[in-house]
Parts: C-alpha cells; structure tokens; sequence
C-alpha cells in the first residue's frame, strides 16, 4: 500500500490512530512519536488520519457579490482608467438607494436585488462550549457546531427597504 504523505510528516496514518484511540495524556504520547502535544490533540479530535491537501479549501476571491455587480456594471457604463477595477471600486456608485434606483431595469439592478433577498439572513453558531474548548490541553468530547438562521436586516433597510420589499420583488 503507498502511503502519501507530506516531506514534513512525522507520524504516519496507523500511528495517528494509535494516538486517536490511545488513553494515555498528550505529554506522554507526544514524547513518544517525538511530536508536540497540540498535534497530538489534533490528532485525537480527527476521525480521518490521512494528510489533508494543502491548497485552499475555497477560492480566494477577491471580490464580495455585491462588489461584482458594481464591477459589471460600471463596466459596461464607464470608462476607467488603466487602474482597471480599483479605480472602479473606489467610485460611490451603489451606496444609497438613490444609486440603486439609478441603475433600475438593469441586469446589474436584478442582480443586486438578488444579493439584497440573500443578505436576509445568516448563519450563527448556537453550540454552547465547555470552558477551555479548542485550547491545547482540552481532553473532553468534540462537539459540532449547531448552525442557526438569524434575520439580518442591515444591508435591506441600509437601501431604504424593508423585509417585505425585497421579498415582492
């Protein structure tokens, strides 16, 4: 069996889960497979013991939603200079419902409705933690986040709309 495993690794997949499965305090293991104790909690708190890729998890984008619909449109309406997207991002073109409403009838105007009706609510992490949870030296069980919708009106009534506006649109 070929074991992939990063140039740096000092442990392989069965030690890890010989520590995952071990009983015995971090300092003890940690100086037996000459590693530090905080990868010895990383290890126990995984289930996989395989390397995880190193590349990003998600893109870097550099732009949100909402900065993407002004780009598009000021591309399609002005002119910029060789600065290109900076100088676009540096215009005050959609900071009032005024704005807003002077790119009405627009893909750009839909688009933003679209991000606007997406804004209404976010996801909060409800989960009470133990004192100390997610410290080095913290032995108890892993818990998992418990995801909550929360309404968030900031960024509908920072353009003058209410909850029941964008929702008819």
């Amino acid at each position: 069996m070929l074991i992939a495993l990063h140039r740096n690794a000092r442990t392989t997949p069965a030690v890890r889960a010989e520590i995952a499965a071990s009983s015995e305090t971090a300092p003890v293991l940690a100086q037996r497979y000459g590693i530090t104790e905080q990868t010895v909690y990383k290890w126990k708190k995984r289930e996989v013991f395989g390397d995880r890729p190193h590349t990003a998890h998600r893109l870097q984008t550099v732009l949100t939603p909402a900065q993407e619909v002004i780009v598009v449109h000021l591309r399609r309406t002005r002119t910029t200079c060789f600065l290109g997207w900076r100088t676009a991002m540096a215009l005050p073109v959609l900071n009032t419902r005024e704005d807003l409403d002077a790119i009405a009838g627009t893909p750009e105007y839909t688009d933003f409705i679209a991000y606007l009706k997406g804004s209404l609510v976010r996801l909060v992490d409800t989960q009470t933690y133990p004192e100390g949870y997610g410290e080095p030296g913290y032995e108890g069980e892993p818990l998992a986040p418990v995801w909550s919708e929360v309404e968030d009106l900031s960024t509908v009534e920072r353009f003058g709309f209410t909850k029941a506006e964008i929702l008819a649109m």
